[in-house]
This record gives structure tokens, C-alpha cells and sequence, in this order.
């Protein structure tokens, strides 16, 4: 008022709770929950958004397929617990093993996807595959046993093998499935 004297408050309230409670929604929308990789529809964003920027540079970009050989085994023996270890295990050393900018998810239980964005050659797809081949054939530890898995993994580049992300995906999923297939 005219005499200095505090005559009326506001005051601003926040739900946190909820605002909480939305991030973590978006959060599962986006990611594993086992793995907290991202999933699949992030996975294709960042492939489409890494194709745009392929496509002004001339650029590559690698998909790459991992699927676990005989991981069911490992559920026998060590039940799901020991298995879930694997997976999460097996994220965490696909994580270190590619370039900061590279998108690893799991696609399925035992199937991983590595995008592998803004590459100079589809050359450079091929040493990247090794070094994720080293770090996935690393023994792992579990219930004080070691435990040792193969991998199977197929490549597909953009531009060469398809211009989207469901396209570079399918194409990859195809040669996987044909890999199963022949042993």
C-alpha cells in the first residue's frame, strides 16, 4: 500500500509429482527399461535425422544387427536374473566399444541394433564391427562362472543397401536371419 506495507501474497505451486511422472512416461517411450538403451522408435529417428546429414555431406552410416548365439542357454543355467546381467552386460561393453555419437538399442531379448552415423567410408563400418566383435567375445562373470557368448552380426549401409532407417533395418534383419540360417 501507500504506507510500504505488504497488503497482498502470490505464490506460485508446482505438481512436481506429476511433472515427474511425464518425464519418466517419456522416458519408458524411449528407452529399454532392462538396458535403458534407447528403443526402436528412437533408434529410427536418429537414423533418419543421421540420413539427412548423410545426404548433404556424403556421408555413410551403419546399421548393424547383433543377436546373442544360444543366449536362451544362458536363462537355463543362470535363470533370468543371469540373464538379464548378460544383457545388461553385453550393453554396457557395446556402448564403450562405438564412437560417442553411435546409437546402441536392444531391439529383443537377445538382439542388439548399433547405428553407426556420419562415417568418411562404408570402410570404416568394417573396423568398427571388429572392435564391437572383441568387446562382445569377452568373457563374461556370472554366479562366479565364466561365461563366454558368440554373436552373429550383419551390416547394412546407407546409401548402398537403402535410404531409411526401416529400409537399412530391414535389409540388416534380412541377413541376420539368413546368417541364422545357414550356420
Amino acid at each position: 500500500d501507500a504506507a510500504g506495507k505488504t497488503v497482498n501474497y502470490f505464490a506460485v505451486f508446482s505438481d512436481l509429482i506429476q511433472k515427474r511422472a511425464v518425464e519418466e512416461l517419456d522416458h519408458l517411450k524411449h528407452y529399454d527399461p532392462l538396458t535403458n538403451l534407447p528403443n526402436r522408435t528412437l533408434l529410427e529417428d536418429r537414423i533418419d535425422g543421421a540420413i539427412v546429414h548423410a545426404q548433404q555431406y556424403g556421408r555413410f552410416i551403419g546399421v548393424i544387427f547383433l543377436n546373442l548365439d544360444h543366449f536362451h542357454t544362458v536363462n537355463d543355467m543362470f535363470g533370468h536374473m543371469g540373464g538379464d546381467q548378460m544383457l545388461v552386460s553385453t550393453a554396457e561393453r557395446l556402448v564403450s566399444a562405438v564412437p560417442a555419437h553411435a546409437t546402441v538399442t536392444r531391439l529383443s531379448a537377445d538382439t542388439f541394433v548399433i547405428s553407426l552415423p556420419d562415417l568418411n567410408t562404408s570402410e570404416e563400418i568394417n573396423r568398427l564391427a571388429q572392435i564391437i566383435a572383441q568387446q562382445t567375445y569377452q568373457p563374461f562373470r556370472l554366479a562366479d562362472q565364466q561365461v563366454q557368448l558368440s554373436a552373429r552380426m550383419c551390416i547394412a549401409v546407407y546409401p548402398l543397401d537403402g535410404n531409411d532407417a526401416a529400409t537399412l533395418m530391414k535389409h540388416a534383419d534380412a541377413a541376420l536371419a539368413d546368417a541364422k540360417l545357414s550356420g
